[in-house]
């Protein structure tokens, strides 16, 4: 996100902060959207491992293709923990 605001990512919540505040949008899961698509044709040719949350799982599941979910601990993203209903650390 930070990229298309003149920033280096948004490693860090006031990175992150800092480029919503200077209009970025998300674009990373419309990107893989897209690269999954072309994906599809090939489909039996790999298996596709992802992680849960916005740019894991969720965009994944509107590709349709199969796939393994791992299990990852979000340690540092209490919102994308509560929306994944993990337990709060």
């Amino acid at each position: 996100m930070g990229g298309s605001v003149g920033l280096k990512g948004t490693d860090g919540e006031e990175i992150l902060r800092k480029s919503m505040d200077l209009g970025a949008i998300p674009q990373s899961a419309e990107k893989v959207a897209i690269t999954l698509r072309e994906l599809l044709p090939i489909k039996d040719a790999f298996s596709l491992i992802t992680c849960p949350g916005d740019m894991g799982h969720q965009t994944v599941i509107k590709s349709g293709l199969e796939f393994v979910l791992i299990n990852v601990e979000m340690k540092n993203n209490p919102q994308q923990r509560k929306r994944l209903r993990l337990p709060m650390k």
